[in-house]
């Protein structure tokens, strides 16, 4: 087994990530970050207010039947997926339980809407969500045995509605889904989810055929045990109840990520690589398993395997930590680009006192003296920190080489957070504010500004964002074949084959000779059918 690590983890408020985020998104990139301009060309103002979390509470079971109370929490999971897929930052189950702790009030249904909306309040919650769902199960066979064609029994039918609060505006909105059988409850859900996305988050790209595609189809039963694993408290059961709706739809693939998740919760990484990789890449919790895979698979010593789930996951998600990590298991293969990836990470969260023992661990590794030096020392000067001063001093000493294994493995910080929400929350927002920018431009303007936005977007790994400023740019110019490009990039990443190979239709039209239109279709041509 590999050595292992000691992770510290990196945990950073949404707000900060978002502020560092808009530093670096207000203003045109090439290679490197450009200087901020004097105050008096300062752009558009920054938005000045970010959307407070959505609070989603359980739906409430109104028919007789209490084996249907598991139904309500499904709401909330299928509710909060889709928001959060939206750009919208979601308390997840815990920290909504959390909230109902700290202000003493038990989470029941018989709370009245005045004290809801305090709880959500005392969080900072910006909308309130919550429904309630009835089922009337099918009528009984008719009793007359003599009957000459005996009437098909009816149908059980299950209805819901839901009430969404602007705490912010003090406004309330009804929703309703259409009824239909119980078996059809995740068709329900996304349907629901989709009108309530709608009302919260109408700037959102996503659309509702995308969140009926991130809820998989699967037997009800698969769904039920799959939900009672959430529910359930001791973790023994959670296992139980997952591999339980494995057995009823094997290739289940929430189920499957909560299975590994679970292995690895408890540091048997081993048996959670045998999971985490078969997350499908449509599922919400793809990048979450992957982040992990990368984790356990450093903590084996897998150190090639863990480079790939995490160069994976950067090309969507090219967040800092997932770059740490990937330089890390890069170092341990004595491959030089694990500096390049840090310097990336860097960039991102400059003067970050990990990301800098990072380098210096790395830097170290492969041979760089000095370089380790200067990078131990901007570490300790941002953070004081025992290792990374042990590791300085044997570093410092007349002709030392870099110390030993264990002062270095001492000074690396393995990423545990993967803060995919808060990223997901800062490219919804900075939609908005480019949106408000686009429009004080000139108007010869705007497509340069939004082509350079959406490409930055998908670099930055941001692709909903990204899309968006595509398609502005192609309002104003449909047949501008720099958005249509970076529309068919972006499409490759998501693996949309359908969508690529239509923006490829469109290029080959416009632009039948560019080179990088050429190149689009030899990409297109190597992937499934």
């Amino acid at each position: 087994m590999g050595p292992c690590v000691r992770g510290r983890a990196r945990r950073r408020g949404a707000i900060a990530i978002v502020i560092g985020w808009l530093a670096l998104a207000a203003w045109p990139q090439t290679s490197a970050p450009a200087p901020p301009a004097p105050a008096a060309a300062a752009p558009a103002a920054m938005p000045a207010h970010v959307p407070g979390p959505v609070l989603i509470l359980p739906f409430d079971n109104q028919s007789p039947d209490d084996n249907l109370d598991w139904i309500g929490e499904s709401f909330a999971q299928a509710v909060g997926d889709a928001l959060t897929a939206g750009g919208q930052q979601v308390f997840n189950r815990q920290e909504r339980n959390e909230a109902f702790d700290q202000a003493g009030i038990p989470l029941l249904s018989t709370l009245s809407q005045a004290t809801l909306i305090t709880v959500a309040n005392n969080v900072d919650a910006s909308w309130l969500v919550f429904g309630a769902y009835n089922y009337t199960p099918p009528a009984p066979p008719p009793a007359n045995a003599h009957a000459a064609a005996p009437a098909p029994a009816a149908a059980g039918v299950f209805t819901v509605s839901a009430t969404l609060i602007d705490l912010e505006h003090d406004h309330l909105v009804r929703l309703t889904a259409p009824a239909a059988p119980l078996e059809d409850l995740e068709n329900i859900e996304a349907r629901l989810a989709w009108q309530i996305l709608r009302r919260i988050a109408p700037a959102s790209t996503l659309t509702a055929a995308q969140i009926e595609a991130q809820q998989q189809r699967v037997p009800l039963p698969a769904y039920e045990s799959f939900i009672r694993g959430v529910l359930a408290g001791a973790p023994a059961t959670q296992l139980k109840f997952y591999l339980a709706a494995l057995r009823a739809a094997p290739d289940y693939s929430r189920a499957i990520y909560r299975t590994g998740l679970w292995y690895f919760n408890n540091d048997d990484y081993k048996t959670a690589l045998l999971w985490l990789p078969k997350v499908h890449p449509d599922d919400p919790d793809y990048p979450r398993a992957l982040f992990l895979a990368g984790q356990a698979a450093y903590e084996l010593g897998q150190y090639s395997r863990a480079a790939e789930f995490d160069r994976i996951l950067a090309e969507q998600w090219p967040l800092p930590e997932v770059l740490n990590n990937w330089a890390l298991a890069e170092a341990r293969l004595r491959d030089p680009q694990a500096v390049a990836l840090l310097q990336r990470a860097l960039g991102v969260q400059p003067g970050d006192p990990d990301l800098e023992a990072n380098l210096a661990a790395v830097q170290c590794r492969l041979g760089h003296r000095q370089a380790a030096l200067e990078a131990a020392r901007r570490a300790l000067a941002a953070a004081p920190d025992d290792d990374t001063t042990a590791f300085l001093a044997a570093l410092s000493r007349p002709r030392a080489r870099c110390p030993d294994a264990r002062a270095t493995n001492a000074l690396e910080n393995l990423a545990t957070d993967f803060p995919i929400d808060s990223f997901r929350q800062l490219a919804a927002v900075m939609v908005q504010f480019n949106a408000a920018r686009a429009r004080s431009l000139p108007s010869g303007d705007r497509l340069a500004f939004h082509l350079e936005q959406g490409n930055d977007f998908l670099a930055k790994g941001a692709l909903q964002a990204a899309e968006k400023e595509f398609l502005a740019a192609l309002a104003l110019d449909a047949h501008d074949p720099r958005a249509h490009l970076g529309l068919a990039h972006l499409y490759l990443l998501q693996q949309r084959w359908p969508a690529a190979r239509a923006q490829l239709a469109v290029l080959e039209a416009i632009a039948p000779r560019d080179p990088q239109v050429r190149a689009l279709k030899a990409q297109l041509e190597t992937r499934r059918r």
